[in-house]
Formats: structure tokens, sequence, C-alpha cells
């Protein structure tokens, strides 16, 4: 008769360990990555140099104060051919810093901002009719 109880006991048993695994945070697969303020993911060394900021670069400026030309451009599809931009100094708005400076081939999305003219020094107005400002 005691052979017949050890089934239900290590039953019993396993069923307390799992819900103790639950209880505390333990799993198979393990825990979710957590978020570092809002950067989901650390970028390497070449990406920064690529696309972080220059030493040339002039100091961040306020879009809202633009003034100047107004140049209506419409992209077809991303990516624009934006390859650097800074944000306004108070997060709001954006200004472009580097352009791709040619198109691969015919239709190329990454040259849409090039062949439009855009320039270095641009403030971004309007996305998609919202002001950015």
């Amino acid at each position: 008769m005691a052979r017949s109880r050890t089934p239900v006991l290590s039953l019993v048993a396993s069923a307390a360990l799992a819900t103790l695994a639950c209880q505390l945070g333990l799993s198979f697969v393990g825990t979710p990555p957590q978020l570092r303020g809002s950067v989901a993911q650390n970028v390497g060394v070449d990406y920064l140099l690529r696309n972080g900021p220059k030493d040339a670069d002039p100091p961040l400026s306020e879009p809202s104060s633009a003034s100047g030309p107004t140049h209506v451009v419409e992209y077809k599809k991303k990516p624009f051919g934006i390859a650097r931009y800074a944000p306004g100094v108070s997060g709001n708005g954006a200004v472009v810093r580097e352009v791709e400076q040619q198109s691969r081939y015919p239709g190329d999305p990454r040259g849409q901002a090039f062949l439009a003219g855009v320039q270095a020094g641009w403030v971004v107005s309007k996305v998609n009719g919202q002001d950015a400002k």
C-alpha cells in the first residue's frame, strides 16, 4: 500500500515546486530584457561614428525660430536619404545635418532627398501635414 502513495506524493511535491518556481519568477526562457531609460538597445561604436554627432556640427538650434524660404519635399517611401539629423534644443522639430550624396540607381529611395535638393541646415517643419516644430 505504501507503493501506491509514492506517485501521488511525487506528483504533489512536483506541483509544489512548480508553483514555487512560478512565484519566484524562475522560468525556462529567462527574464525579459530591462529597458534603460528610453533606449531599448545599445548601439556600437561604429554606428555612433557614422551617425552620431560630429565635432564640426553647429550647436543645436531651435527649429521654431527658423527663417528663410520654404521648400516642400514629398517622399514616396522610406528611407528618405537624410543620413543624419539633430533634434531642436527643446526636443521639438529636427534640423538636417547630412544628406546621402548620390542616388545609387534610378528609383533608389535613399536618393530622394538628394534629388529633391534637400541641404544640410534645413529645418523639418511638417511631417504628414502635422507640425513638427
